[in-house]
Formats: structure tokens, C-alpha cells, sequence
């Protein structure tokens, strides 16, 4: 048997679980910020990675080696999701020591939950303030309150925009 270790810090489909397979066939599942161990047969021939109708180009894999190590980059372009769904995915392979280490993840992990966190409650907030500056805009025909719905929907941007930033900072 062969050990294939998968490691998965993206960002992208936080929620979502990556499929792994090996020479086509479903071995197991890699969530977000989880590094994933397998034992394989030593005659497996390749590795790629799945999520929905989106699969990784599949990496050949080295009978001569006892452990093959592979880190997961799912692509944060939904475009590519629709237009190249073989690009949304990527699976790189890497040297063990290149990994980062259990804490190192398990920091990363929490450090995501945080900025998502409050990120998440200042769009929410940002959000029922332009639904309600809209609201009061339309029914009453006041330009303030039009400037005020555009001033909210520029924040969301803005905020949403931040998200995206840091994220690839931290990665």
C-alpha cells in the first residue's frame, strides 16, 4: 500500500467537501483546512479531485515512491466554474516539509472564521440598510435617500472587496 496525503487551505467553496479520487474511483472527501491521509495501492496509476461537475487535471502518480503529497487549490473565478470547469480545480504536488504544519492550519482556520465572521454581520447590516434606503427612497421620491442606498451599496462593495483581499493575503 502507498500513502497520499491531500492538503486543502482554499478559501473558495469553504463549505464544500473536495472529492479525491484516484485513478477515477472516489477514495474519500478533503474539507477546508484539513490535511486528509489515504492508503492506496502501490499499482494506482492517478490522482485528481472533484467538486460537482468541476475535476482537476489528473497527476500521474510515481510507482517508486512510498508517500506522494498534493495540495488542493480550488480557483476563487466562478467563471471558470462554467467556462473551463478543468481549471477551477488544481492539485499541485509538493514536498511533506512544504506543508504547513497541524497548528499552522489549525490557526489559519481560525483566523478565516473571524474575519468571515465579522465581514459576514457588517454585509448583513450594510444589507438591510440599502433594502430599507430603497424602501424609503421609491416611496417617498427624496434624493437623500437615494444618495444614502448608493452610499450603502458602495460599502457592501467595498467590504466584499476587502474580504476577497485578506483572504489571498492569508493564503
Amino acid at each position: 500500500m502507498k500513502k497520499l496525503i491531500i492538503q486543502r487551505l482554499d478559501t473558495a467553496n469553504y463549505f464544500r467537501k473536495v472529492t479525491v479520487l484516484v485513478d477515477g474511483k472516489s477514495i474519500g472527501k478533503v474539507s477546508f483546512a484539513e490535511t486528509a491521509h489515504f492508503e492506496i495501492p502501490t499499482e494506482a496509476k492517478s490522482v485528481s479531485v472533484k467538486l460537482d461537475w468541476c475535476k482537476s487535471l489528473p497527476f500521474e502518480l510515481d510507482s517508486s515512491l512510498n508517500e506522494e503529497v498534493f495540495f488542493v487549490e480550488c480557483s476563487s473565478n466562478l467563471m471558470n466554474a462554467f467556462s473551463a470547469p478543468q481549471k477551477y480545480l488544481h492539485l499541485h504536488k509538493v514536498k511533506k516539509k512544504d506543508l504547513p504544519t497541524n497548528q499552522q492550519v489549525l490557526e489559519f482556520r481560525g483566523n478565516f472564521r473571524k474575519v468571515t465572521g465579522i465581514s459576514t454581520l457588517m454585509l448583513l447590516l450594510f444589507g438591510v440598510f440599502l433594502v430599507y434606503t430603497l424602501y424609503v427612497a421609491i416611496f417617498e421620491n427624496s434624493p437623500l435617500w437615494y444618495a444614502l442606498s448608493g452610499l450603502a451599496g458602495y460599502n457592501i462593495y467595498r467590504i466584499s472587496k476587502g474580504i476577497r483581499q485578506r483572504m489571498k493575503g492569508q493564503m
